[in-house]
């Protein structure tokens, strides 16, 4: 359709009718068109859910525990921050009409101009957050897996950083100027021209992908290096391997921007994109704050004195509960025994001495039928025994009485010893 000398009413009529042709014998659903706006709310709630947490637990340690700030520190903030943004946008989509995950058939061109603008939002919020975070990542791993020297990890990961950072600044400049005015977007009828953004989008898929991959790899060799139990080398492995995630959720855009170049879907797949750009923040945003959760819990920081008082406390409480549950029991046991007879019945239980001793004294049963309680002590006898030591041994000079010998075994009177007897112990012959 020759859109050059478009009339008024022509303008009028393409604006009230679908953005795209639908594909057969579908009609355009422009009132309640299906979408899937729960799996939108879903992934962004538990992207909030996995990030936040991790995100204030390395600020805790950063800030209490560590008391140093990094270059990566704030690069790291900064992409949260972006990140944020990325959110927002799928929060946004899901939550006004149309809805997330439309047709575009389904959606009115007088429509297709703020959702194109919602999208670009988005890929602009993706593409610096990629940028901020995969940069913290490199830059924490190379203070702590390169040494004084620089070598091979050193200039491998500025090199990744450098050709993220131009990836991404040029993915950004392309979204925007694949129509010049932009207006043309969404308004085919404004003069100017637009571009096949589809090589573009193949490129920077795929070299995203290979970046993720090289940053997976990077530190396996440095880490199995380490002189360590290899059971800490797997387990600090596979914290560094969260982000095998994030290279699943590149080629997860892959295949979305296969989808739309086949279809021309492009508001669709573009919001799966988005979906999958979402992931892959999602866990680049993991890979660098979930290092430093650890130290948040170290044993002289705050939150760890927080956390050993609250234990305290639990376990207190726990006992005073059972302590309290204890004296109700005991107390309700008592009164149900005030009948019963404590006259000695001439049984009695044979003590066994390999246990605990408990003098325990059978009881009649009350009229009232009350059973005996045979694991209880109900009455006790207290006894004194005195041995009492008179006799004084009168063996040559020793002057020790028979209890000191009993006290004392090992004491004994030894004339070739210059051993002096006590006072009061002496006896005359």
């Amino acid at each position: 359709m020759d859109l050059s000398n478009i009339t008024p009413a022509q303008v009028a009529a393409l604006l009230a009718g679908p953005s795209l042709a639908p594909p057969g014998d579908i009609l355009p659903n422009f009132v309640n068109p299906p979408n899937k706006n729960g799996l939108a709310l879903g992934l962004a709630i538990a992207s909030i859910a996995l990030t936040v947490p991790t995100v204030l637990l390395r600020l805790y340690s950063r800030l209490f525990c560590v008391r140093l700030f990094k270059l990566e520190d704030f690069i790291g903030l900064a992409a949260f921050a972006m990140y944020i943004g990325v959110v927002q946008v799928v929060l946004d989509m899901a939550t006004h009409h149309p809805g997330y995950l439309i047709h575009q058939w389904d959606i009115p061109l007088k429509d297709l101009e703020h959702i194109i603008k919602k999208f670009l939002l988005g890929i602009v919020f993706y593409n610096l957050t990629m940028i901020f975070s995969k940069t913290a990542i490199l830059l924490e791993w190379v203070r702590i897996f390169v040494p004084a020297k620089r070598n091979a990890f050193f200039w491998t990961a500025y090199t990744l950083i450098l050709l993220n950072a131009l990836l991404y600044v040029a993915g950004t400049i392309i979204a925007y100027l694949v129509c010049i005015p932009l207006e043309k977007y969404w308004r085919p009828w404004v003069p100017g021209t637009c571009i096949d953004r589809t090589l573009a989008d193949f490129v920077s898929t795929g070299l995203n992908t290979i970046i993720d991959l090289t940053i997976l790899i990077l530190p396996q060799q440095s880490i199995w290096r380490l002189n360590m139990r290899p059971s800490r080398k797997v387990g600090i492995s596979l914290v560094f391997s969260i982000g095998v995630l994030a290279c699943a959720a590149a080629i997860g855009r892959i295949q979305s921007a296969v989808h739309a170049y086949k279809t021309h879907d492009h508001i669709y797949y573009g919001g799966e994109t988005l979906l999958w750009s979402l992931a892959e923040s999602t866990f680049a945003m993991l890979v660098f704050h979930v290092v430093g959760v650890p130290k948040a819990f170290d044993s002289n920081g705050p939150l760890a004195g927080f956390m050993t008082s609250l234990l305290s406390w639990s376990r207190v409480s726990s006992s005073n509960v059972l302590r309290s549950s204890t004296k109700g029991q005991s107390r309700d046991e008592w009164k149900q025994r005030e009948d019963v007879s404590l006259e000695p019945t001439g049984s009695y239980h044979h003590l066994d001495d390999s246990n605990a001793i408990r003098l325990v004294q059978t009881a009649h049963i009350n009229s009232k039928g009350i059973p005996r309680s045979d694991d209880k002590i109900v009455r006790t006898t207290e006894f004194e025994a005195l041995s009492i030591y008179d006799e004084i041994d009168t063996r040559s000079g020793s002057g020790y009485t028979h209890l000191n010998d009993r006290q004392h075994p090992w004491a004994s009177y030894n004339e070739e010893t210059s051993v002096d007897v006590p006072k009061g112990l002496k006896t005359s012959a």
